[in-house]
């Protein structure tokens, strides 16, 4: 059972029964001690196998994007003796779909979504610094659709460089 806001009360739907096939992968290999290298990667085919007033049979899952996958690398160095990294990662995933049938015509989608990142940074004495890139190809792709009592989509953050600071003590 879920519970979910259409305004101004809230009513309860059964989500029906759902099956499928699924992978999900995951490898890191370090071909050096100070360079660690991974790579996921997931595909659902997941289904509702139940006709309900929100979903027919063969439906596909909501929220559940079908293909993703990420891979990164990360060195560690040193700066006289201050530990330190630099880190590149990207995130790719398909878009979702949430479809409730019982008041909406269509499915209301997002976009497929690719992350580029960059952080390096260091720390010394209790004090880690911190410059990244975020989202460096400047994705703004629908994260989340526009459905229901939501009138806009969700987007991701721009294109984002700065710098962070943390003390321990």
């Amino acid at each position: 059972m879920a519970t979910a806001p259409n305004g101004v009360n809230s009513y309860t739907v059964n989500g029906a029964k759902m099956a499928g096939n699924g992978i999900d992968l995951q490898l890191t290999y370090r071909p050096i001690p100070a360079l660690t290298l991974s790579f996921t990667g997931g595909w659902n085919d997941m289904k509702y196998k139940t006709t309900t007033l929100e979903h027919f049979a063969g439906d596909r899952a909501d929220y559940a994007p079908r293909y993703s996958g990420s891979v990164s690398a990360e060195y560690r160095f040193d700066v006289g003796d201050a530990p330190s990294f630099a880190r590149v990662d990207y995130q790719r995933a398909d878009g979702i779909q949430v479809w409730f049938r019982s008041f909406q015509a269509v499915p209301a989608l997002s976009e497929k979504q690719e992350y580029l990142n960059v952080n390096i940074g260091t720390e010394l004495s209790g004090v880690s610094l911190q410059l990244f890139a975020k989202n460096i190809l400047n994705e703004y792709g629908v994260t989340y659709p526009a459905y229901g009592s939501l009138p806009y989509p969700g987007r991701p953050i721009p294109r984002s460089f700065g710098a962070q600071v943390r003390v321990g003590f």
